[in-house]
């Protein structure tokens, strides 16, 4: 059976050319339709007689019109062979789950997180001349996708790289910024220290951080100096309007991380704690 299984496929994408409706394959509960099974249709060709018997159990028409068909009903094992074929060409259209496929920079969940890590091809929203943008990763919890619909965005030539949403949890953004209009030339082995301190620095980015306003000192509910996985100084936040904040500095540009929800869903079980996740993971990894 499995050796005829591309002999069998092709009788069901033959099957359904002619008929020009959707076949069921009942014993496997998928569905699919004559575009989707053309789109997949293989090279291998069928035996004529068995062919003219799919006609015959599918074509419409009266019994006068199919005169000139062979009258053969296929053996039951053509039979379940051909079962076989139409639930795999329908398999082929079934969508599955973005996580599950390997969505490109996001890890298969473990205990419901994943890890994002930037694919190294993604062009982002950036303009003419910024070259390519260090990987980055966070972590990811179930329920949160990214998003896109942003390009342009972005205070003083600063940009949104990327941005994730969940409906529950809240948002996330990634900003990634030149640092020159703070420091120039940038020395060599730049840190987000050679900037400032974290009142400067928060101040510094404050409208890529609350969409255009100030960063006042009075806004600031914590901060703290975090050292990463590398040594690499990160300067962490709390501020008003349930906002959490990760910065740091690779190069000529700052990295940050922002995580924001809604009153609501900062009421609700678990949101808090994984905004606290995400910005307490994100790590830029050269």
């Amino acid at each position: 059976l499995l050796l005829r299984l591309p002999t069998y496929i092709s009788m069901a994408s033959s099957m359904t050319t002619c008929s020009f409706a959707s076949v069921r394959a009942r014993s496997s509960g998928f569905t699919f339709t004559t575009a989707s099974a053309r789109q997949h249709t293989p090279t291998w060709k069928a035996r004529p007689s068995s062919c003219r018997a799919v006609q015959r159990v599918t074509c419409g028409g009266n019994q006068s019109e199919r005169r000139g068909v062979v009258e053969e009903g296929p053996t039951r094992r053509e039979a379940l062979g051909l079962a076989a074929a139409t639930a795999f060409l329908a398999a082929l259209e079934r969508p599955q789950n973005a996580a599950a496929l390997g969505a490109p920079g996001l890890s298969p969940p473990v205990d419901g997180i994943s890890v994002y890590t930037r694919p190294a091809q993604k062009s982002g929203n950036h303009g003419i001349g910024w070259g390519a943008i260090d990987p980055f990763s966070f972590s990811v919890p179930a329920g949160w996708d990214e998003v896109g619909g942003f390009a342009g965005e972005g205070y003083g030539g600063q940009e949104v790289d990327l941005r994730f949403e969940s409906k529950s949890g809240g948002r996330l953004e990634v900003v990634i910024a030149p640092i020159r209009r703070f420091i120039d030339p940038v020395p060599d082995n730049c840190t987000i220290k050679d900037i400032g301190s974290p009142m400067k620095v928060i101040k510094a980015f404050g409208p890529e951080i609350t969409g255009g306003q100030p960063v006042d000192e009075e806004d600031i509910l914590d901060s703290s100096i975090v050292t990463g996985p590398k040594g690499r100084p990160y300067y962490s936040y709390d501020l008003k309007g349930r906002v959490l904040v990760s910065a740091t500095v690779l190069g000529d540009r700052a990295y940050l991380i922002t995580c924001k929800a809604t009153a609501a869903q900062w009421r609700k079980a678990g949101v808090k704690e994984d905004l606290y996740k995400i910005r307490d993971s994100f790590n830029v990894l050269k």
